[in-house]
Order: structure tokens, then sequence, then C-alpha cells
């Protein structure tokens, strides 16, 4: 969404020509031009953090559609009536597929499986209550059950969600980004099968390449930085 003075109320106080742009598509579009995705036309990014948020990048150009609001994948419906969303709506992707989504996993799996959770538990006070993502994370390291399981689900609601976003988008690409993404080894074996097992017309195309983001917490600073450049510079 860039704007000119006149349209942005920081560049009416500055007299400074400003753009405006979502964080997930800044992100996109840095991933898509110097990290995951460079080399490729058609990107989708998706960044695994406390939700799910995202960025579309079709033909080379920023995917921003009529209102400039394209790219909220993880507000995308996932199952029927499912868990509610902070938005407000129920079962949306990032209720399944994100951070949040796998501390709840995790803490409920541990419960039901205390034995096997040990490793994870004895990370933190020992109680599932106080499981977090990283001592997930540490977890499955060490060959915890659980930790590897509830990351082997994670992937698999993934690769659901990445499945659709194929069947409406056809991108070359998906790229990974996000806190989760550190543990990506362990659930991008079960996103990509299970992207590969739901991907609508395989048998007429290539399944699309799932990567894990480049540039850290740096591509959102990066793609607004050569968003700016690309619109202003070739104007001038």
């Amino acid at each position: 969404m860039g704007r000119r003075p006149g349209g942005s109320t920081f560049g009416n106080s500055t007299g400074l020509t400003v753009l405006v742009e979502n964080d997930g598509n800044a992100a996109a579009w840095g991933e898509a031009r110097f990290g995951g995705g460079e080399g490729f036309r058609d990107v989708v990014a998706a960044t695994i953090g406390t939700g799910i948020g995202g960025g579309v990048v079709l033909g080379g150009e920023l995917f921003r559609c009529s209102h400039g609001a394209a790219g909220e994948v993880g507000h995308m419906g996932a199952v029927a009536n499912g868990r509610l969303c902070i938005c407000g709506r129920k079962s949306c992707w990032e209720q399944y597929a994100s951070g949040n989504a796998l501390v709840r996993d995790a803490r409920a799996m541990a419960t039901e499986r205390l034995f096997d959770a040990q490793i994870l538990l004895s990370l933190g006070d020992g109680t599932p209550e106080e499981v977090l993502g990283e001592l997930v994370t540490h977890a499955v390291q060490s060959v915890d059950r659980v930790a590897i399981d509830v990351l082997d689900r994670l992937g698999e609601w993934l690769g659901r969600g990445l499945a659709s976003l194929s069947a409406i988008l056809d991108p070359q690409i998906f790229v990974i980004g996000g806190g989760a993404s550190e543990a990506s080894e362990f659930f991008l074996p079960s996103a990509r099968a299970s992207l590969a097992d739901r991907i609508i017309g395989k048998q007429y195309r290539p399944i699309p390449e799932i990567r894990v983001a480049e540039l850290g917490n740096k591509a959102g600073i990066v793609g607004a930085a050569d968003l700016a450049r690309v619109k202003f510079f070739s104007e001038t």
C-alpha cells in the first residue's frame, strides 16, 4: 500500500515521500528478492510465529489485490467448526500450524503421554502446563518422542495449508520463516509429504518446493527498503 505525502500522516507531517507496507508483504518481498525465494518469480512466504503471517509474489510483483489485504494466509479456513482464532472466527489455519498451535498440542500430548515426554518436561518445571515452543525445539534434538510427534503434526498441518494455497496461486516455491523455522528440519519432511499427498493436479505440474527463509528477522526491513527503492527510484 504505497502512498505519497497527502495520503499519509507521516508524509504530511515530515514532507517526505512515504511508502507504507504490511510487514508480511515486506518480508515476503525480501525473501523473494534476496532470500529463500531468490531466482523465482512466483513465491508464497509463510511466517510461522505465534500465528501465521504471509505474503505473495506473483510474476515478480508483490500481490496486494484490491485493498492491500492479500496474503493473510493464516486466516484461511482449515477445518469445519474448529478452534477459535484471535480474529474471532473459527478454524483458521494458524490455529493448527503456528507456534501457538505447537505449544497447545505439545502440552496436550505431554499430558497424555507423560512417560514419552520426560526429556521435554525436564527442560521446564516438570509440568505440561509450562511447556514452551523453544523447549520443544530443544527436546526434539534429544529425541523426545512427544517433541518429535508434535512437530510432525505441525508439518502435516502446514502441508495441508500449502496444498490449498497451491490450488489457488500455483507458486513455484514456498518460503517458510518465523521462529518455528528453527526446527524446520524436524517438520519440513512431513510438510512436504502432506503437500505432495494433497496437491491438486500433481500429475500435470511440479510440486512446489518448500524452503526455509534465509533473511531471518531482517526480511521485513530488507523487503521494505527494496520496495521503496523499486517504487521511488524507478519513478525518478
